[in-house]
């Protein structure tokens, strides 16, 4: 390599390095149209029996505590107060419990514990509530679920037994915290503008917090919301039947599994673990269950594209339609909470996965919603899930054991297009009348940058805060030197208004489409 050569690229690595905070602006054409041509007709939402849900909702009571006094135990007889609190404080004391749009709705007060130290890291935030869909109570993954309650209510019993309490099995039977989790604060901000319904990332983390503050920083009641981010199906009664099996076979081997030993290196321990049959067992236990539980697609020949993009197609609407029916159902509750709220303004806002959803949830709001933000988004879900290098979002094909051809994932992913109806390629057109913001990356390998400029395309080119020469982790971590200016966006496009780039706000720089 000659010295002048060496000497632009290194220039193109600095001037690279150097650009990934830069944003570009690029306001939508000013009177001109956003529609998308070929869009087709009204979007098949999916409507599923409440009825459902009505049997949990009666046996939901009003306080859920851990554990009960044995028969003819007194408070006196536990021996501390960490004991008496077993049966004396609420784990749970529920505050609203009805069935809303068609979402079973259950809002709690939690006792504070480490477990919420948890939510914070996968899920932003420490839930209020949870939204859960009459399709879920119906699936074998549900059933599935209440046995394993069961199972750990049992041995908690084994413990707590001897000390002369009872574990209740009421939480686990109820299932206080199923379905999609969120937070709505219990009072409005001062001067409140209207809701903001948020929809997370994968998991925690400060920069779409400071987005969010800096928002809430304005008046607007944040409503923090967890969806559904992966299309895994639901067990066949067969698989339910034998997940049970190996799971109590599972069980039974652990005391035979060696144990570590006081000052033991943890590779020789593993070489120890690697010869134990009852660990080879479990390993194999563990990889049964796996493929019963979502078992692999075969995707080896043309034939399997259309049966494999039909299937996927069909998973993948449905966790965006219980996406779409929870934040409705979010959305309602939050106005019955906050009556204010009312004809007040609704802003969708969604980050990464969440961002995923964002446009079908927002179409299935249409027309009560004056706003969207979408970060770190993409069209054809199938597409994000195949190529992304952080997550497959529970899709697993397979030819033979090995992956299958590039050429047939690729097929795949248009012909999804084909049997899907809820993606975000077919319901963003429907926002074309709708204020929407894109805040994307041109370099992105989370969320692949051609698929966030698909979005882009159909939603008929909004507003877009771009950044060229970043990728998906540099979008987020310049994130909060732009809240001030996605925060101002809001209230100017929900004011009628166009969002200007503002002298607070350096380093963005306006250009036409």
């Amino acid at each position: 390599m000659s010295p002048g050569t060496f000497g632009r690229l290194f220039a193109v690595l600095v001037l690279g390095l150097l650009c990934t905070g830069c944003f570009s602006y690029s306001p939508a054409r000013e009177g001109c149209s956003r529609a998308v041509e070929g869009v087709g007709s009204p979007l098949p939402w999916p409507e599923w029996d409440a009825a459902a849900l009505e049997p949990l909702r009666s046996a939901t009571p009003k306080e859920l505590y851990r554990a009960r006094l044995q028969l003819g135990k007194k408070l006196e007889d536990l021996k501390n107060e960490d004991q008496r609190n077993l049966v004396t404080s609420p784990e749970y004391t529920v505050v609203r419990n009805e069935v809303v749009e068609g979402e079973l709705i259950r809002m709690y007060r939690r006792a504070p514990e480490i477990w919420q130290g948890l939510d914070l890291y996968f899920k932003g935030f420490v839930p209020s509530g949870a939204a859960l869909s009459p399709l879920d109570v119906q699936r074998n993954t549900w059933k599935l679920a209440r046995w394993h309650a069961e199972r750990n209510c049992a041995e908690m019993q084994e413990v707590w037994g001897t000390l002369g309490l009872d574990a209740d099995p009421t939480r686990g039977q109820v299932a206080i915290d199923a379905g999609i989790p969120f937070h709505i604060p219990e009072e409005l901000p001062k001067d409140c503008r209207g809701i903001v319904l948020h929809l997370w990332a994968l998991g925690g983390n400060d920069y779409e917090h400071a987005v969010v503050r800096e928002t809430a920083s304005r008046g607007w009641l944040v409503v923090d919301i967890k969806p559904l981010n992966t299309a895994v199906p639901d067990l066949t009664p067969e698989a339910l039947a034998r997940v049970m099996v190996l799971e109590q076979e599972s069980s039974a081997l652990s005391g035979q599994v060696p144990p570590t030993t006081s000052g033991e290196p943890w590779s020789k321990y593993q070489r120890r673990l690697a010869e134990s049959p009852a660990h080879q067992r479990r390993v194999e236990i563990q990889t049964e269950i796996g493929n019963l539980r979502n078992p692999r697609i075969p995707l080896c020949e043309k034939a399997d594209v259309a049966p494999a993009a039909a299937q996927l197609a069909e998973r993948i609407d449905t966790s965006f339609a219980q996406n779409a029916a929870a934040v409705r159902a979010i959305l309602e509750t939050a106005r019955r909470m906050h009556p204010k709220l009312r004809g007040m303004p609704v802003v969708v806002m969604g980050f990464s996965a969440g961002a995923l959803s964002t446009p079908t949830v927002a179409a299935r709001l249409l027309p009560d919603v004056d706003a969207v933000v979408i970060i770190g988004g993409a069209a054809n879900a199938l597409g994000v899930a195949m190529r992304s290098v952080i997550s497959r979002g529970g899709i697993r094909l397979s030819c033979a054991g090995k992956a299958p051809k590039e050429e047939l994932v690729k097929e795949l992913e248009r012909e999804y297009l084909e049997h899907g109806h809820l993606d975000a390629y077919h319901t963003a057109p429907l926002l074309a009348e709708c204020p929407v913001l894109v805040v994307d990356a041109g370099m992105d390998t989370w969320v692949p940058s051609d698929l966030g400029e698909i979005l882009f395309q159909r939603l008929g080119k909004p507003d877009r805060l771009h950044m060229a020469m970043g990728g998906h982790q540099f979008l987020f971590y310049f994130l909060p030197r732009r809240a001030g200016w996605i925060a101002d966006w809001v209230v100017s496009a929900v004011g009628g208004g166009r969002a200007q780039a503002s002298g607070k706000n350096p380093g963005v720089e306006d250009k036409k489409h």
